[in-house]
């Protein structure tokens, strides 16, 4: 946690948990090495959802198969829908609230999303993990194989 704290100081990147990245930011080669390879750790990173508070339903990537269920609707997203968090599409059951859904998603999406367990309050917090591995975790050998 250190090493992030002094890059986030040093940077001035951010304190997003996937915080923005700029390619022109004067610095050192390892700085370099980071933004030439970010591209690649957003496009394989995934979200585990756990209370469903951190995650925007359409915008991050959480559902397997696939992108962010933006790219995925099949008519558009109301602008004031767009950023809803993953935890607002719950009923009052507990369950996921799939009429919310219909109108946007096709049934194979909308299945998708139907196999993951809802968040919960009770739950811990949603958590990054590595797309590209079973376990959800990076690892040097994984990075080379990434396309």
């Amino acid at each position: 946690d250190l090493w992030v704290r002094i890059f986030r100081s040093k940077y001035k990147y951010g304190d997003g948990i996937l915080p923005y990245i700029d390619k022109n930011w004067p610095g050192y080669n390892l700085w370099h090495g980071i933004c030439g390879s970010w591209e690649q750790v957003h496009k394989n990173v995934r979200w585990n959802i756990g209370n469903g508070a951190s995650v925007e339903f359409w915008y991050h990537c959480w559902v397997p198969h696939g992108g962010n269920l933006l790219d995925r609707a099949i008519n558009n997203v109301p602008e004031d829908q767009s950023s809803n968090l993953v935890c607002q599409y719950i009923n009052i059951n507990g369950n996921w609230d799939l009429r919310k859904l219909q109108p946007y998603l096709s049934s194979y999406n909308i299945d998708c999303i139907r196999v993951i367990p809802p968040p919960k309050v009770s739950k811990d917090s949603d958590k990054l993990a590595w797309g590209g591995a079973t376990n959800g975790k990076l690892s040097v050998g994984l990075d080379y194989t990434c396309d």
